[in-house]
C-alpha cells in the first residue's frame, strides 16, 4: 500500500483504503479514540472535497488530468487503458467517479458517527 501512497494518481483508491481501516478498526484507549476519529474525519473531508470537485467540474480536472497524461512517457501510455483519458466521454466518468466516492464518503461518516454512539 506504500506504492499507493507515492502514486499520486492512486490519492482517491488510497484515501478510500485508509477511511475504510479507520473507520473499522476501532482503538482501545479514549485518547486513541479521539485521534482516530479526528483522523477519520479530516480523510473523509477530503474525499468529499474530491468528488465534489469531480462532479461539479469534470472538465477541468479531465483536462488537467490530460495534460499530465500527455506528459508522460510512451511507456505509461500505452498501459491497457491509458487512452480512456483521450475519449469524449471522460468527464461523464470523471463525473460518475465523484458520485461514487461521494456515496462511500457518506456510507463510511454513517459508520463513524454511529460508532460513537
Amino acid at each position: 500500500m506504500g506504492l499507493l501512497i507515492l502514486h499520486r494518481h492512486h490519492l482517491p483508491l488510497t484515501a478510500i483504503l485508509l477511511a475504510s481501516i479507520l473507520v473499522v478498526e476501532s482503538p482501545t484507549t479514549t485518547r486513541d479514540g479521539m485521534m482516530h476519529t479526528i483522523l477519520t474525519a479530516v480523510v473523509l473531508l477530503v474525499l468529499a472535497a474530491y468528488s465534489v470537485t469531480c462532479i461539479v467540474r469534470p472538465h477541468q480536472l479531465a483536462a488537467y488530468i490530460r495534460g499530465c497524461q500527455s506528459r508522460t512517457g510512451r511507456f505509461i501510455q500505452r498501459w491497457p487503458f491509458a487512452g480512456i483519458v483521450t475519449k469524449e466521454w471522460f468527464p461523464t466518468y470523471v463525473r460518475i467517479m465523484g458520485v461514487s466516492v461521494l456515496l462511500i464518503v457518506a456510507v463510511c461518516a454513517s459508520l463513524l458517527a454511529s460508532a460513537g454512539r
